[in-house]
Formats: C-alpha cells, structure tokens, sequence
C-alpha cells in the first residue's frame, strides 16, 4: 500500500512542477481570443471596410504587453495608433490620454457612433488609461490585459461603467461598402458614358468598358475597349424641313476605337500610389472620305488616392509609337511630336457610382504659312467628364 503523502511532500511537488514551467515564455498569441475575436469579425464583416477586416485579423489574440506596439505585444493605444495609421493614414499621439485630448478629433454622441469612431475609458469614469476602437452592432477592438487584442461588447457591465467619451477623427470617411485606400482602381473596371469637347467644339460621344485581373496587392492586368464618335452639324440641305426642331442636328463624321492594355502596379510603399504602363491599339476611320488608319500609342499615368478621402489624383504623359509592336513586340519608337499630357481627379460616391475629370494638354508642331518654320504650340486638347457605374 502506498503511503499518504505529506504536506512538506505535496509543496515539493509543485515546486518542482512550477520549476519546469517558469523558464517557458507566454505565448504571443492567445488562441481562445483570437478564435473569439474572428469568429465576432466574421459577424460583423458586411459592416466593415475591408482593409479594417484584414487588420484586425492581423492582431486578433496578439498579448498585451504595456508600452509595446510590436509583433511580440501591443498595448491599447499601440494598437489603436497602428490601426489608424495602417488602415487610415492618419497619425495619432502614442497614449490613450494623448488621444482623448488630441484637437483632430471631435466629441460624439454614444447614440450616434461609427466605424473608426474612438471609445476612451477609465476607472469610475473620472481619468482616461484605456482606448478602444468601435467596429458595429455594439462591437469595439481594443487591447485588454487579461486577453490581448480581442473585440468587446459596449454593453458589457465592465466597460459601460468605465466608458467615459467618445470622439470622432475630423475628416474620417468610412464606406463600409467598400475599402477606399486599398485598391481605387478596382472601381474603374465599369461601362461608362462621358462627354468630351475639345478646342473645336465640335460634339463628340465617348463609350468605353474597362475591366482588369488582380495577380496580388501589387500588380494587375487590365484590358479596356473604347469607341468615340465625333459629331459634326449637319448641313441644312441635308434636313428633313418637315422635321427640323430648335437644334440643328448633328451626324457621325468620324469614329475611333481603341483597345487598351495595361499593367498596374505598387512599386513604392506608399498605400493608394498606383504606377501604369499601357499599349493602346488605336482604329481611326473617317466617314467623309471612307480612309481607315492604325496606330498605337504608348501611356505612362499614375494614380494617387489622398488619404482619409474618397478622392484620387490621376498624372499621365502619352506619345505616339512610330513601330508596329504587333510585328516588332520589342521595338518601341515613341514619336516626341505627339506627346500630350493629362492631368484628372476621380471622385467616389459610392462603391458603384464615380465622377472624373480629366483635362489633355498636347504638344503640336506646325509649319507656318508665310515662312515655311516649324513652331509649336500647346493647346488644350479637350476637356473629358466621365460617370462611373461598376457592376
């Protein structure tokens, strides 16, 4: 028979048991808490902006570890500055008292909270030491020291009693339809209709479809088809009298299609900076004289989303190839005389709905009459308004 033990036996025990776990570390991520924190993620993820998804994803469970912000922990205000500043480009101050007094963010209503919206809290409500982030549905992502980065419900009786303000980041635009910094181009692959008058004013129609295949977060393919008609007034012999209304009508006088393609690409650490290189493949045909002409042109363009904004900025120089790159893929001439340069902005109202503006400026060079030199001259080409719908 086994004798009892005794309790100097029993202390040695665990003593030697608490030996062999002290020298282990703690994990740097907590399982149970990151299976929570996703599982709540994936609830709530129609109601998220996509890149705010990812990075939460990125820290679900990730221990707290006070005066960290790095791989191996992170505190509350670490994490809300990382987020901030990773999903929205916008810098705050390191501490949660910092930011609850920051001037870029402004007093809001419990009643009337959004995404990104900053939820401060503190013992008995009377001095700020913890910040959380509101997702949805009563949802906000913080870094607790008992389970590291998790999500949390404000209606819990812990937090409600230590929730002492919320404030709003000025300027803070969310689309929880869709992730603005992360990919703008993505809502260029539309059927659009636009308008173009150019330095002749004569009437012209525009159609293009553009669509693209993403390889990865840096680079992408896209493919686009353009058809543009210029519309010239008919002349009055031409008329049906007994149909002639107000204003003169106009008829097709010449037609151009374009097939484009294109790379996109990420080549700076910079979110929102998009670099494009394309061949355009132009079919020119004039209705007068029946003549049908082709061409190719050679692009570079770059695309720059402003942060916090709905907003991007487009730059891009083309020029006139003087090769056939269908029969001499590797021979590129660009012709200098017909280099012409565009600057725009792209406006998003919605994940489906985009407004832009565009405006050519072109190099010519033309012979005078009296004196047989060359001179040249810049001109604005034209003007071109264009309303995205994505389907």
């Amino acid at each position: 028979m086994e004798p009892a033990k005794t309790p100097a036996a029993a202390h040695r025990k665990a003593s030697r048991a608490h030996k062999k776990t002290k020298g282990q570390p703690k994990p740097m991520v907590n399982s149970s808490t990151k299976a929570k924190t996703e599982s709540i993620t994936s609830e709530i993820s129609e109601e998220l902006p996509a890149n705010l998804e990812e990075e939460i994803k990125k820290f679900s469970g990730l221990r707290y570890r006070y005066g960290s912000g790095g791989r191996d922990g992170i505190d509350c205000s670490a994490l809300v500055k990382k987020v901030y500043a990773d999903v929205f480009g916008i810098d705050l101050p390191r501490s949660s008292s910092a930011q609850s007094q920051d001037k870029i963010a402004q007093l809001v209503s419990d009643n009337d909270l959004q995404t990104g919206d900053l939820l401060f809290f503190g013992p008995r409500r009377k001095q700020v030491n913890h910040v959380g982030i509101y997702l949805a549905g009563g949802y906000f992502l913080h870094a607790a020291r008992s389970e590291g980065v998790t999500i949390s419900r404000l209606d819990d009786q812990y937090w409600k009693s230590r929730w002492i303000l919320s404030k709003r980041v000025r300027g803070l635009q969310i689309d929880n339809d869709a992730d603005v910094m992360k990919d703008l181009d993505s809502n260029l692959e539309s059927l659009s209709l636009g308008l173009a008058f150019n330095d002749d004013s004569a009437a012209q129609s525009i159609h293009f479809i553009d669509t693209g295949l993403q390889f990865g977060a840096a680079s992408e393919l896209r493919l686009s088809a353009l058809y543009k008609e210029s519309l010239d007034q008919a002349p009055l012999g031409l008329i049906d009298q007994s149909t002639l209304s107000l204003r003169d009508p106009f008829y097709p006088s010449e037609s151009e299609s374009r097939l484009r393609l294109s790379a996109v690409f990420s080549p700076l650490p910079l979110q929102g900076f998009k670099l494009i290189p394309s061949i355009t493949q132009i079919l020119d045909r004039t209705d007068k004289t029946g003549a049908l002409s082709e061409t190719q042109m050679l692009g570079l363009e770059t695309w720059m989303v402003m942060p916090s904004s709905r907003m991007a900025l487009f730059l891009g120089a083309h020029a006139m190839n003087q090769d056939d790159l269908l029969q001499r893929p590797l021979k590129m001439a660009p012709d200098w005389q017909t280099l012409d340069f565009s600057l725009g902005v792209h406006y998003r109202f919605s994940q489906s709905l985009g407004f832009s503006l565009l405006g050519t400026h072109s190099y010519t060079s033309a012979f005078g009459e009296n004196d047989g030199q060359s001179k040249s001259s810049h001109v604005l080409d034209d003007i071109t308004f264009n309303l995205n719908y994505k389907f």
